[in-house]
């Protein structure tokens, strides 16, 4: 049956949104503007449109825009004159039902600041200065008979930084601000702290840790507006006004880890800036100096900042005497641990990290090469003490514990840390394996967005490797709502490429040469996929030039379409298949061929019709010398799986030869003991190729083949998130147990298994095509996109397949149940597609 309801009392807005973030206090000047439904809305929206004012009664009108027919919940561009810099206003979205009933709903903001608005300097200490954590205060001005309105604080401090105000932490974000290329861009944070000001006596204080900059500088400014209609302003000046000094955090770095002397809280105390804190000539307070830096412009930060999401309390423990003990969390995560200990004075309490562990017992750090993950702490012998770093994180499952002198741990918990974007995606399946495998993909891809995109959390890299990304997108951008980290990451990348156009495997850009290799084509998937996915035209239109330039500089590389260069192409092909080798050269056109197509892709959404035809015309020149040099009747190059996937999977191969070659690929699965021979680039397109030849139930017996190499194995023998390599032994090169690039099996379960499409969510393009596994009894999952949340679940019985649906208010599903006699409520329905609009449907499919 179908459940829906032409009524709209069902329709409820749960959130209004500002440039996609809820509440934000540094906004653009001409926002964008979003909403969504309640969960389970039914009903019909008519018309939108939206009012933008000065206060929260709507009064003081600035916009008013047009009524129009409604047509999404995101997108609505604000289309005033630009809003006024660092002011506070308030929208209200208003839906008119058929019936003539208004919905609405409001929210408030604070617009950004300008760059002139910026008048401070950078400051700090001497570059001499040694030391650990800075810290720095700086004692206000007092106006104990005004009314504060308001107060805000711009925070720009690097590498890591905490802002305190009369010794308390405000908010609850942790390494923070988000990694760039300082010598580009710094990301500032704008704080709210109008509850924390008392009018008199109060004090601002700055932790300042090394982090990604491996130095320590601080840009600040407040903005105190009275209810009078003055205001009181301060900014970072190197005048004297700033104290700065150490603190208790000896020693920080992301690779080596943090050490904590507490000893020494009562001369450089972490409440620094307490009311109460009376210098004295011991606290070795220094006036703060202009800190001249290489450093870029200043930009607010708009990616989730990074927060504990999570605790794991150990599962077991092995103790090696009264001094050592390991234990054992039950999940690889990235994080650190908080701990509770008591002892002496002067006695110490080391904590190891590491994926795995010896034979021995003992953990095993080989893999770290030089990132010690040691966290170090040092009693000052007062009762129950409390630690956890706050300028470092690792990788890990397991915990090496290490007493000095008379030192006893009362409390361990693993803290797990990751930007903190919101989950959309679920998945849940008749077969316990997947969805171990399901939640080892998801964990994994946790355990990597820091900010950015890392390759891994653990060892002395955790780069932004764009090559990575090209498979992983598809894995992530169906579990986590991801539009602010794609938009930095292409800015990122946007802004490490050079003149030419080339740019580097990574961004920011730490190491290695430019230009990157072809299988870079994330670089324009972070722009579809943006786009696709989240419904943001926005990251086409800023971006597409400098896509454009990068597809240009491809093409001075290839002579007749064929590549010059390839760095890593299929990497990461499982050693034990030799004969699962692909050519490089041949992956590397095969990229080029992807660009042309993306970007023509790109042109036309875009409505360039020169470049769309231009780019078209190339794509088909490359598919041509493809397929004259590499093509032979039934495979491409040396018949490896990837070289023909990748030739079916992305258009490549004569549709009159795609069984032929299907039939190659499947043949060579099954010869190599039900394994696939891809490397990180190939497995995507060797899997989409299965589920969408009908092999769906062969792809997933190859998911769970216990035997070495898969992921199976890696499940078989323990592992919790996903492998870089396929051996389990841990060794000094490539050996991260925690790595999303062979992560992205997962996007087959949301694809394929329950069938959810998105091929263009702006424009209402979202199919329904479950492969329905014959080795599965039932499935069921989520989705949530901007236009609402889809769920899909079915289960086997004995007269068909029951299917339920649901589809979110402003959304249409296109159906499709090839092969199947599809019954609702009872009738046959003849219309294959089907298009299914907003309510719950409850399906019968019979063969």
């Amino acid at each position: 049956m179908r459940k829906s309801f032409e009524a709209s009392s069902m329709v409820e807005i749960s959130q209004v949104l500002v440039d996609r973030r809820l509440s934000p206090l540094d906004a653009s000047l001409r926002p964008e503007f979003s909403f969504s439904f309640k969960r389970g809305s039914l009903g019909r929206i008519k018309t939108i449109r939206y009012i933008l004012s000065s206060t929260p009664a709507l009064e003081g009108d600035v916009f008013r825009s047009r009524e129009r027919t409604f047509k999404r919940e995101f997108g609505i561009l604000y289309e005033g004159r630009p809003l006024e810099c660092r002011k506070q206003y308030f929208t209200t979205i208003v839906l008119t039902t058929p019936e003539g009933q208004e919905i609405k709903a409001t929210t408030s903001f604070f617009t950004r600041l300008s760059e002139e608005d910026w008048k401070g300097d950078w400051i700090g200490v001497p570059s001499a200065w040694n030391g650990g954590g800075l810290f720095a205060r700086r004692e206000l001005d007092s106006f104990p008979k005004r009314r504060i309105k308001r107060a805000l604080a711009y925070l720009a401090g690097i590498g890591y930084s905490e802002l305190y105000v009369n010794g308390e932490k405000i908010g609850d974000e942790v390494l923070g601000p988000g990694f760039t290329a300082y010598e580009k861009k710094v990301l500032y944070r704008t704080f709210d702290i109008t509850d924390k000001l008392r009018g008199e006596k109060d004090v601002i204080g700055v932790l300042l840790g090394n982090g990604w900059y491996g130095k320590r500088a601080l840009k600040f400014q407040l903005y105190v507006d009275f209810e009078d209609g003055s205001e009181y302003e301060m900014h970072s000046f190197g005048n004297g006004h700033w104290r700065l000094g150490p603190s208790p955090i000896v020693a920080n770095s992301i690779y080596t880890g943090e050490k904590y002397d507490a000893r020494v809280e009562d001369r450089y105390p972490l409440d620094l800036s307490s009311r109460d804190f009376k210098e004295t000539p011991e606290s070795c307070l220094y006036v703060s100096v202009r800190n001249e830096q290489n450093l870029g412009k200043l930009a607010p930060q708009e990616i989730e900042p990074i927060r504990i999401v999570n605790e794991f309390h150990p599962i077991a423990k092995e103790e090696f005497g009264p001094k050592n003990v390991v234990f054992d969390l039950g999940k690889n995560i990235a994080g650190f641990c908080r701990i509770e200990a008591r002892g002496q004075k002067g006695s110490s309490i080391t904590l190891r990290h590491a994926e795995t562990l010896k034979e021995d017992g003992h953990i095993d750090q080989t893999n770290l090469r030089t990132a010690d993950q040691e966290d170090v702490y040092i009693l000052k012998g007062e009762g129950v003490e409390r630690f956890s770093p706050r300028f470092t994180y690792h990788g890990f499952r397991y915990v090496e514990v290490w007493l000095e002198g008379e030192a006893e741990l009362v409390s361990l918990i693993g803290l797990h840390v990751r930007s903190d974007t919101q989950r959309i995606g679920s998945f849940q399946c008749s077969d316990p394996s997947l969805n171990a495998l399901h939640e080892m993909a998801v964990l994994t891809e946790e355990n990597n967005q820091h900010s950015l995109f890392t390759d891994c959390p653990q060892r002395d890299e955790r780069f932004g490797w764009i090559n990575d990304l090209t498979a992983r997108l598809y894995q992530n951008s169906y579990n986590f709502d991801l539009l602010h980290l794609y938009r930095k990451t292409i800015q990122d990348i946007k802004e490490a490429q050079d003149r030419s156009g080339a740019i580097p495997d990574m961004a920011p850009y730490l190491t290695l040469g430019c230009p990157g290799d072809t299988s870079c084509v994330s670089y324009l998937l972070l722009a579809e996929l943006g786009y696709r996915n989240y419904g943001d035209i926005k990251i086409l239109k800023d971006n597409y030039p400098h896509l454009k330039k990068w597809v240009d500089y491809l093409l001075t590389r290839q002579k007749g379409f064929i590549m010059d260069y390839a760095h890593y192409a299929d990497w990461v092909s499982c050693d034990a298949f030799q004969d699962g080798k692909s050519d490089p050269i041949l992956i590397s056109s095969y990229f080029l061929f992807w660009h042309l197509k993306t970007l023509a892709d790109l042109a036309k959404i875009l409505g360039k019709k020169e470049d769309a035809v231009h780019y078209r015309r190339l794509s088909l020149q490359s598919k041509k010398a493809l397929n004259e040099k590499y093509f032979r009747l039934d495979h491409y190059g040396s018949s490896t799986q990837t070289e023909n996937a990748m030739a079916i999977s992305l258009g490549i191969c004569p549709k009159s030869a795609c069984k032929k070659v299907y039939a190659n690929l499947k043949r060579s699965i099954v010869e190599h003991g039900y394994h696939l021979t891809s490397g990180s680039q190939g497995y995507r397109h060797t899997m989409a190729v299965l589920c969408q030849n009908g092999g769906a139930d062969l792809l997933l017996k190859v998911l769970k083949n216990p035997a070495y190499p898969g992921w199976g194995y890696m499940l078989a023998n323990g592992a919790t998130t996903v492998w870089e390599r396929w051996e389990k032994e841990n060794q000094s090169t490539m050996n991260s147990f925690d790595h999303p690039m062979f992560a992205s099996y997962d996007w087959i379960f949301y694809h394929y298994v329950l069938g959810i499409k998105i091929d263009d969510v702006f424009h209402n393009e979202v199919r329904l095509e479950p492969a329905f596994p014959e080795s599965l009894q039932e499935a069921s999952g989520s989705l949530l996109t901007p236009r609402g949340e889809i769920e899909v679940s079915y289960h086997m019985q004995e007269d068909g397949i029951a299917l339920r649906l649901f589809v979110p208010l402003s959304l249409q599903i296109k159906a499709f149940f090839p092969k199947k006699k599809v019954y609702l409520e009872g009738r046959e329905i003849k219309q294959n597609p089907l298009m299914l609009k907003n309510g719950e449907y409850l399906f019968l499919l019979k063969e």
